[in-house]
């Protein structure tokens, strides 16, 4: 913004800063006393390191995008204030502006006039704050100054603040409270912390404190070194720690993506389970969160949802796509796949706990499950609410040998079956968690609530055509099971067996 695009009232307002800094200098020139003789040296030190400190800060913290800092230049100023007086004051904050307007980079002539204009009336108020709360005295003799202080440092911090909320308000139209409010309210800590430190170097170093600083200079560049090291060193350590949590983070979304495709591979080889594990997982989800559960424990339920029938490759393939009942021993086959899909599993260092989903499962509450015969909270939380899930999916979903069941009827199967096949808890957080997800996927078209077919889980094009491959092996395979056992039944005159109903509840060879 250039000044002629100033609002009139703001074009106002920056002639009156103008002409009320004339007025201060006009009134600190005539009362003040010039210093004279080893007074001018240090009254020169001073200005000296008001021209270096001007606009320099020290920040003390940084989080979130937010630090707290102590200006330097204040500092310089009120240390002015205190040995000078109301001459000392305006004359370093006045230097110290016109440093840090300069440079690095020359500010226009209006913004100079205007930034000169408020370093002179906020110094001057500062200083004349001071004198009225201390009687007229500029020296910190005695305890009663403090109150005098602070008020001083308060004027400072008022007038500097206000007096560019009130411009950037008028320019932008804003509410100058609302400025005020929420770009400076919150810098008033470092005021008090700079007149703090400008009042203990007063009191250390006396009236010769132009020439002490002047020799504390060295020393001063050294500890500012230093510090901007320091805090050099600890941002650059923090963005570090923040590129690797999200190194991290992309991490384990490409583990848990891998993860869902191989899942996803397994799935399709079932003919009749398919997406049968992204159903589980909306459900085993919602439970666990219904239940409280987060962190570790809820990652451990939504990545045990994906994989806990990994197992299922290591059962023969005649007996996994068999389209009727299956025998005792096919039935023990299908039993193994949860130990299986354990060790599967057991060399990956997962970061949280997914081997007890996969194992346990099956598990029942009333210890009659497999594999291990566990009974109740033996039974790990996240193997019971994956149970849960899987056996009203089972039940919810078409088999060979069965239609899909509605979903009041396997609702109420499993509110019927908790205390003995499931944990009575996990059942109670199913019963409230269960209607809002089945809802939401009627909206897409699946789930039980729905008659319209499912919309196949969209994957990349590669994938999916990996999936529909290996969804066509099992095709075959299916084929060569089948038919060899129609045609012995025709060739011995037999009547062609039909599939048979299994009500094997949470016990579906596919489930």
């Amino acid at each position: 913004m250039d000044f002629k695009s100033i609002p009139i009232l703001g074009k106002l307002y920056w002639g009156a800063i103008c002409l009320a800094a004339l007025y201060c200098i006009w009134d600190v020139v005539r009362g003040c006393a010039i210093p004279k003789g080893w007074e001018i040296l240090s009254f020169a030190a001073v200005l000296g390191l008001a021209s270096l400190s001007g606009g320099k800060k020290v920040n003390i913290l940084k989080s979130g995008g937010e630090s707290v800092s102590m200006s330097l230049g204040f500092v310089v100023t009120f240390t002015a204030m205190l040995r000078f007086g109301p001459l000392g004051a305006v004359a370093a904050n006045c230097i110290g502006c016109i440093a840090s307007c300069m440079f690095p980079k020359r500010q226009p002539a209006y913004q100079f006039a205007f930034n000169f204009g408020l370093s002179v009336i906020e110094a001057f108020l500062g200083a004349e704050t001071f004198k009225m709360m201390s009687d007229g005295s500029m020296s910190l003799a005695s305890g009663g100054q403090i109150l005098a202080l602070v008020g001083s440092a308060t004027a400072y911090y008022l007038s500097n603040t206000w007096g560019v909320s009130f411009i950037i308000s008028l320019c932008s139209k804003q509410n100058p409270f609302k400025v005020w409010k929420d770009t400076f309210l919150w810098v008033g800590p470092s005021y008090m912390a700079s007149a703090s430190v400008a009042a203990l170097l007063y009191i250390l170093l006396g009236n010769n404190i132009g020439v002490s600083l002047l020799l504390l200079l060295p020393i001063g560049v050294f500890a500012h070194q230093w510090h901007r090291s320091f805090v050099q060193r600890t941002e650059e350590q923090l963005a570090h720690l923040a590129d690797m949590q999200k190194h991290q983070e992309d991490l384990a979304a490409l583990y848990l993506s891998t993860i869902k495709s191989l899942a996803l591979a397994i799935d399709a080889k079932d003919q009749y389970t398919h997406q049968h594990i992204i159903r589980v997982q909306k459900y085993a989800v919602a439970i666990a969160k219904e239940m409280g559960l987060t962190g570790n424990d809820l990652e451990a339920v939504n990545t045990g949802a994906l994989l806990h029938d990994i197992g299922k490759l290591g059962v023969p393939e005649y007996v996994l796509l068999k389209p009727g009942k299956l025998t005792d021993e096919e039935f023990d086959k299908i039993k193994m796949h949860p130990e299986i899909g354990a060790a599967i599993l057991e060399p990956v260092p997962f970061p949280y706990p997914v081997l007890p989903v996969v194992r346990h499962h099956h598990e029942k509450w009333d210890g009659t499950g497999y594999p291990d015969r566990l009974k109740g909270e033996e039974i790990p939380l996240s193997a019971r609410i994956m149970a849960v899930a899987d056996v009203y999916d089972a039940l919810t979903s078409s088999r060979s040998y069965r239609n899909a069941w509605p979903h009041e009827q396997a609702f109420n199967t499993i509110v019927k079956d908790a205390g003995t096949h499931f944990d009575p808890v996990v059942v109670e957080a199913f019963k409230t968690a269960i209607l809002p997800v089945i809802q939401e996927m009627a909206e897409q078209g699946e789930g039980p609530l729905t008659t319209v077919p499912a919309s196949p889980v969209a994957l990349p094009e590669a994938t999916t055509q990996a999936a529909e491959e290996i969804n066509k092996a099992g095709q075959e395979i299916l084929t060569l099971y089948t038919n060899p056992q129609t045609i012995r039944d025709a060739e011995f005159g037999e009547p062609i067996a039909q599939p048979q109903v299994q009500e094997e509840t949470g016990q579906d060879k596919a489930a």
